[in-house]
């Protein structure tokens, strides 16, 4: 009898001790929904929907809102005006948001950053709604600062280019590359790696200077739908990269880093 008394007691109090929201949440913001995700709280009670264009794993049966800027009366007003919403830099859909939100909406700005530099801006953003996570956010800290620290040694004269879409046999390149934005950024800043010439964060790429480039290995950049890095080659120095949020900023882009670092030491 007393072992079922503690078992009771310890169940009972269990949902205190456990990492969870502190207040009503709607998540706008594609780095803060993944960090959620990663933290197990996308089944937190107090969480009140995601956008649809968040790509969280399908096993997440919660509330999404279709769209950003486009979210009108009908849907923002189905949540208690108190209730704090953290979003994407955007101007518009602040505009809406401070009309039907009485408590807080707080803007995420991750636009033109490295993963690394998203993952922490996100994570300070929501640390406010977060209650015993530390552990949690310590082992995930810990991971991230192990993938800031994997050594690959590029090619000195190979130029890397990464393309928004897919590469194929059949079709013209995607019109633009990432370059100064995103996983990109960090390679570039921080392991070496050549790439488009240009400062800009995505470029319209030129016919006239893609054939100066001798040596080159070229990359599509897509949205895939597993936690593992896809590779699919396309020719010797063309290959499709998929991985499930690929193109959010921040912790998804964290271990997309990992995954392809990893494929390029081999």
């Amino acid at each position: 009898m007393k072992t079922v008394s503690s078992l009771f007691i310890f169940f009972f109090i269990l949902p205190t001790y456990a990492c969870r929201l502190n207040t009503e949440l709607v998540s706008l913001s594609g780095p803060v929904t993944m960090l959620l995700e990663e933290l197990e709280l996308l089944n937190d009670l107090k969480l009140m929907a995601i956008s649809a264009y968040h790509p969280v794993s399908k096993k997440f049966n919660i509330k999404k809102l279709p769209g950003g800027i486009f979210l009108g009366k009908k849907v923002l007003g189905e949540f208690d005006p108190n209730t704090v919403v953290i979003f994407d830099q955007s101007f518009e859909l602040k505009k809406s948001l401070n009309y039907y939100f009485k408590k807080k909406i707080i803007e995420v700005d991750t636009r033109g950053v490295d993963p690394f530099v998203a993952y922490d801006r996100s994570k300070k953003k929501l640390l406010p709604y977060l209650i015993n996570c530390e552990l949690r956010l310590r082992k995930i800290d810990k991971d991230v600062a192990a993938i800031k620290a994997i050594d690959v040694h590029f090619q000195k004269n190979e130029t890397y280019l990464f393309y928004l879409g897919e590469l194929s046999l059949s079709k013209k390149k995607p019109e633009l590359l990432m370059v100064n934005d995103g996983p990109i950024k960090w390679l570039v800043n921080f392991k070496v790696l050549k790439t488009y010439p240009s400062d800009l964060a995505y470029v319209t790429w030129s016919k006239k200077i893609l054939k100066k480039i001798k040596s080159k290995k070229e990359f599509g950049l897509l949205n895939g739908t597993t936690d593992t890095l896809k590779v699919v080659k396309v020719l010797d120095s063309q290959f499709n990269l998929y991985y499930r949020g690929l193109l959010i900023p921040g912790l998804r882009q964290v271990y997309f880093l990992k995954d392809f670092l990893n494929y390029l030491g081999k």
